[in-house]
């Protein structure tokens, strides 16, 4: 019963890590793709 515990426990720690994980790259992808918006709004804006 206590190893049964054990395994749901560092089940639900891996999950939640993965899905930490998961936010902080998708953070990182809406970063990226907000710093190209803007810095093709910037090269549009200096070309016209």
């Amino acid at each position: 019963m206590q190893r049964v515990r054990q395994a749901l426990a560092s089940s639900k720690l891996n999950s939640a890590g993965i899905y930490r994980r998961s936010k902080k790259i998708k953070g990182i992808i809406m970063n990226d793709v907000s710093n190209t918006y803007s810095h093709g709004i910037t090269v549009v804006l200096l070309r016209t």
